[in-house]
């Protein structure tokens, strides 16, 4: 039961220097995409 949040945590982790903080579960690849899209780090 662990296992989900500690994924998210490690997400978060690797996306706070881009200002994220908080992260929703399930995070969906499309979430991801969404955010680094928003943040202009993808095209």
């Amino acid at each position: 039961m662990g296992a989900p949040p500690a994924i998210a945590n490690a997400v978060v982790d690797a996306l706070r220097h881009l200002g994220v903080t908080h992260l929703d579960i399930p995070i969906t690849p499309e979430k991801v995409w969404t955010i680094l899209k928003n943040k202009g780090v993808a095209e």
